[in-house]
């Protein structure tokens, strides 16, 4: 029988040692007193996270394998467990509020065996760097990422938190905001806006119609994320031609993929007295055997903006979210689906150029229902993930009147294939993807835009090599979209004419 072993290559910014002893007893218990037969080519790996001044064990520590994507936490005895591993070289992270971040490499060899790791964390006052999922190949620590890139997390992320996406990431280098009303806030980076700054929730794109016009609301909830990322540079090729001035991700792992050792969740009550506002929400994650789930609520309720010239009338916001996910989790990957409902009302203040003198009132209502695989095979081809989407829009405009000035629907469904890969030829890592969308919109009321239904294709490659201390990064793109109104009829706006047709980009 052949046995695992796992030796610590090195250690980034903290000690790790293995005990000789206990790998010997391990052994010999797997060798002898096994009675089952272990796969030829996987390995279990267990270890403890200790204190490094007192040896005291740790408990809750967050634990990353980077290159597969596999999280864990520790157990009340400091204690964690990966599951089946195959054979490589791995880079664990260890995350916890109050100890200094601390990395370190475990090699994998072929067979089966317990293998101990200890890792020792020193005690800091807050974690001084974050792992960086947006923009790049794989899960990476920020000072590995060549784009720039800001992360909020833990109680960084909690002190930065206001009332839209856009205010909480406003104090991130580079990052401004633009809008019409407290609750429109969007996001400029490198002054480009619009459908320029692409939004994402899971790295998935949300489907609204907050890129369209500046009176339309980012239909994300920032209150429940775990983390959010603004990656700035090429790698936004990942997710679009067109979003040349980054990218703003909302992480909160919808669709577990890792099995908690214990339930655990969080709430969180915000109040705000310029407007009267109050926000709450919490989420929660648990397993039961093979299935990991979460649940999570939210909920935003605030008045008009006070300023010193007195009450901006129409300014009050009203927002409600809701969201559970689980999937199956197994040795080399995890399939699961999650769905996510998100309202929003809201006004916008008038008196402005463009506006409606008496301002309007906007009512957005989001469904949104995703699914997804993954498959880690530890070759060449390191892992397949497969993602789709759908996403059912609709967004109202009232006139004080009480009247429907606008009306959208949006239907939304893309599916996503990418794999992951590591020594293919020169290059250390790299990714390959198709990505499909179909899009049907739906117009009411006084806009003159015709309904549209669009179909976009795209397909990109992103590719790293390492020669001793310089890292080059490359990556192509190639996006296909053809955009067919309904009911070919040209419009007249002003006396001006304007031809509707098929368009193909």
């Amino acid at each position: 029988m052949a046995l695992c072993i796992a030796r610590v290559v090195h250690a980034t910014r903290s000690s790790a040692t293995v005990s000789f002893r206990n790998c010997c007893l391990l052994a010999l218990l797997a060798l002898f007193g096994s009675t089952g037969t272990l796969a030829a080519q996987d390995a279990v790996l267990r270890g403890m996270v200790v204190d490094s001044a007192t040896s005291a064990p740790i408990s809750g520590v967050t634990l990353r394998i980077l290159e597969l994507n596999r999280g864990e936490r520790t157990h009340g005895d400091g204690e964690f467990m990966f599951g089946t591993l195959p054979p490589g070289n791995y880079t664990i992270g260890a995350w916890r509020l109050g100890y200094r971040q601390t990395s370190v490499r475990v090699e994998v060899r072929a067979g089966a065996s317990l293998q101990p790791v200890t890792i020792r964390m020193a005690a800091a006052p807050a974690s001084l760097q974050a792992v960086v999922v947006t923009g790049t190949v794989g899960e990476r620590s920020r000072d590995d990422v060549l784009s720039p890139t800001s992360v909020l997390s833990s109680e960084a992320l909690d002190r930065a938190m206001a009332g839209t996406l856009a205010g909480t990431i406003e104090s991130q280098p580079g990052v401004t905001l633009t809008s019409v009303g407290p609750a429109t806030e969007k996001p400029v980076l490198r002054g480009l806006s619009g459908d320029r700054v692409l939004v994402l929730e899971d790295g998935q794109r949300p489907g609204d119609l907050s890129a369209t016009s500046g009176d339309h609301a980012i239909a994300v909830e920032a209150l429940t994320a775990s983390r959010i990322e603004v990656v700035r540079g090429p790698m936004s090729l990942l997710y679009g031609s067109s979003a040349l001035g980054g990218v703003v991700n909302v992480v909160r792992d919808e669709i577990p993929t890792s099995r908690p050792q214990h339930p655990h969740g969080m709430v969180v009550l915000q109040g705000s007295s310029a407007n009267s506002g109050l926000s709450g929400g919490g989420s929660f994650t648990s397993a039961a055997g093979p299935l990991a789930m979460r649940a999570e609520v939210s909920g935003r309720r605030a008045g008009d903006m006070r300023t010193p010239a007195g009450a901006l009338d129409n300014t009050q916001v009203s927002s409600t979210g809701a969201a559970a996910g689980a999937s199956f989790v197994f040795d080399n990957g995890h399939v699961g689906s999650a769905y996510r409902y998100y309202e929003n009302e809201y006004g916008i203040p008038g008196g402005f150029v463009g506006s409606h003198p008496e301002g309007i009132d906007v009512a957005m209502r989001r469904h949104n229902l995703r699914a997804e695989g993954a498959w880690r095979s530890g070759s060449a081809l390191q892992d397949v993930r497969a993602v789709a989407n759908v996403t059912d829009y609709s967004h109202e405009e009232y006139t004080k009147s009480g009247s429907v000035g606008t009306a959208f629907v949006q239907r939304l469904a893309s599916g996503e294939l990418m794999t992951r890969t590591s020594g293919l030829g020169p290059f250390e890592s790299g990714a390959f993807g198709v990505r499909a969308q179909g899009r049907e919109v739906r117009l009411g009321g006084a806009t003159r835009t015709p309904n549209t239904d669009d179909l976009s294709l795209a397909a990109y490659a992103v590719q790293e090599y390492h020669a001793g201390r310089w890292r080059l990064q490359g990556g192509v793109r190639y996006d296909w979209a053809r955009f067919e109104p309904i009911g070919e009829h040209d419009i007249n706006v002003g006396g001006q004419h304007i031809p509707v047709r098929t368009r193909t980009f």
